[in-house]
């Protein structure tokens, strides 16, 4: 467990954006699972929204990686400087991904660093909708 922060939350979905008055409005949101509606691989967008106690104001090297069923890197986003102005309040961190490899059905993982090695915050199941018809009667086959 990071010493220098908390991770509270962890909202997986298609985009986040910023609405005018600075709230995070978050498009398309994921349990923890994803269904992909086409055969694989694909190279989705992502949108991660990580709200977080930090327990001090500036880090200066924050990066979010995202790995395979493997347990292998397919993504890292660096974001460099990271800033808390009132760290006394819970923050909000927003990555967007862009062209995230799937390769594969599986759980993948998503990892945080801030200061300090990335550890894992979230994980999510990525299934093919023809593998879901197979084991579950009620889901319909692709087409």
């Amino acid at each position: 467990m990071a010493s220098n922060y908390r991770v509270r939350n962890v909202v997986l979905c298609d985009d986040v954006r910023m609405e005018i008055g600075g709230k995070p409005f978050l498009i398309g949101v994921y349990t923890d699972a994803i269904v992909i509606e086409t055969s694989l691989p694909v190279t989705p967008s992502m949108g991660v929204y990580v709200l977080v106690k930090a327990e001090k104001q500036i880090y200066e090297n924050s990066l979010l990686l995202v790995r395979d069923p493997d347990g292998k890197e397919v993504h890292r986003l660096d974001t460099g400087r990271t800033e808390f102005p009132f760290p006394q309040f819970m923050g909000g961190l927003i990555f967007r991904l862009s062209n995230v490899p799937i390769n594969a059905e599986g759980r993948y993982t998503l990892q945080l660093g801030m200061g300090e090695p990335p550890e894992d915050i979230f994980s999510f199941q990525v299934f093919t909708r023809a593998s879901l018809a197979k084991v579950t009667p009620q889901v319909r086959p692709p087409g």
